[in-house]
């Protein structure tokens, strides 16, 4: 299997196992899938979301998906957000739909605030068929790869609480807890509560 970073080459196949790695947050945010799928190829096509390209891999098995990562600093993730943002408030995605835009606002409250030094691993996704592979495990060396090459001095990210295999995939990589956020909408009765994990790069 190879990193690679032909992400328009395999664009449905990277698309889908983005749509498996932000399933909390889409469930979340979005009336429903077809709302989530537009937003998401629209901020993926304009290269402004912090997985599309130059943030985002996918690991190939000949010519299949096995698996994709996004991963970016600190400072490089408060830029795409800014972006994404301008991009949504100029595009009119979100110009009918207030409870969609009340949503986000409340999702980005339970999002980490990250130290300078952070590096951040903001998506990871296997395909179903990848399991036991290793493929989680060569992503999560490409990411590391990055944050050293980086300067980092940590990687951060946060976990759905009631992700129980991510937790213990995360754990035996030597992640830990350091804190967790959650949220309520009132409107829907949605929840979203995330773990915030990181580990320290010795």
């Amino acid at each position: 299997m190879i990193v690679s970073d032909q992400l328009l080459a395999h664009r449905s196949q990277f698309l889908e196992l983005e749509r498996a790695a932000a399933a909390a947050y889409s469930h979340f945010v979005y009336h429903d899938e077809q709302e989530a799928n537009t937003i998401r190829e629209r901020l993926f096509d304009e290269g402004v979301c912090e997985f599309a390209a130059p943030f985002s891999r996918i690991l190939l098995s000949g010519n299949r998906a096995a698996g994709m990562v996004s991963c970016l600093s600190a400072t490089q993730l408060a830029r795409c957000r800014m972006r994404s943002a301008f991009f949504l408030a100029r595009s009119g995605l979100l110009q009918d739909r207030p409870a969609t835009r009340a949503r986000m606002e409340m999702a980005g409250r339970t999002l980490m605030r990250l130290e300078p030094s952070d590096f951040y691993l903001s998506r990871i996704a296997v395909s179903a068929g990848e399991a036991g592979s290793g493929a989680a495990d060569q992503l999560m060396r490409y990411c590391e790869e990055c944050a050293r090459a980086a300067g980092s001095t940590r990687i951060a990210l946060e976990v759905e609480s009631g992700n129980d295999r991510a937790l213990a995939f995360y754990r035996k990589k030597g992640f830990s807890k350091i804190d967790q956020r959650a949220t309520r909408d009132p409107q829907s009765g949605r929840t979203l509560e995330y773990l915030h994990l990181a580990k320290s790069l010795g």
